[in-house]
């Protein structure tokens, strides 16, 4: 990878109680892959949201992220933002600083966190 694991969240809109399914889909996206992978994501991204509270914004959230994260487009969180546009897969033997074991722990914290802070907002 070219760039460490980062995650904003929900972007540009309000996170409500779904931190941890965008933290989760922002991991997928850094890591990149194929086009199958992408929709894999993004799929699993629009479950997460469905069994929140605010469940209802799951379709609007799932178009947002089909259209927002096109790996064709240099966007700061885009498919496979983890490396240096245009490329959004990892070659077959990733010995970089930021590669995926490297950066798991850092992903790991965070989704613990988001879970945490999502779980007071449903109560």
């Amino acid at each position: 990878m070219d760039y460490p694991f980062r995650s904003d969240l929900c972007s540009v809109v309000a996170d409500y109680d779904q931190s941890a399914c965008c933290l989760a889909h922002d991991w997928e996206y850094w890591k990149g892959g194929t086009r199958q992978d992408r929709a894999k994501a993004d799929r699993a991204f629009r479950e997460c949201v469905k069994k929140t509270k605010h469940g209802w914004l799951a379709w609007s959230r799932w178009f947002g992220v089909r259209i927002g994260g096109l790996g064709v487009l240099p966007t700061p969180f885009r498919w496979g933002y983890g490396w240096k546009w245009p490329r959004t897969k990892a070659p077959e033997n990733d010995r970089s600083d930021y590669n995926v074991p490297n950066q798991y722990k850092r992903y790991a914290d965070a989704l613990e966190a988001a879970r945490e802070r999502d779980w007071e907002r449903r109560v």
